[in-house]
């Protein structure tokens, strides 16, 4: 699963939350940005593993953001709240594969280039 093409859907979920109140989406981006940016600083020092005690912590925010957002959406009743909803199912049911690159460094977070070759 492509990161980028989340981060941008989890773009459009916060610009349409109120300035002044908690975004569980914010909350996701900054999750998997903060997972991105800790995997390629770990990949550039030349390190081996990566620091487990902050992935699990970044891990934790995000999922713990979208599982409060499914239990708030459940109504789902109307078609903003439905397709947030349906957003934040995906990020918990599919979060093994956006976060692989975590795991598996061969795997990048987003197939920008694979998009690329195909233009």
């Amino acid at each position: 699963m492509c990161c980028a093409h989340a981060l941008r859907e989890l773009a459009g979920v916060a610009e349409t939350s109120p300035e002044d109140s908690w975004c569980w989406a914010s909350q996701v981006a900054d999750a998997l940005v903060a997972l991105q940016t800790r995997l390629a600083k770990t990949i550039a020092a030349g390190a081996q593993t990566i620091d487990l005690d902050a992935l699990a912590t970044q891990i934790q925010r995000y999922h713990s953001a979208a599982q409060i957002w499914i239990t708030q959406t459940a109504a789902r009743s109307d078609a903003v709240m439905k397709k947030h909803h349906v957003l934040a199912r995906r990020l918990i049911s599919r979060q093994d594969d956006y976060l692989r690159f975590t795991h598996d460094w061969r795997v990048p977070p987003d197939n920008n280039g694979s998009e690329c070759d195909t233009r």
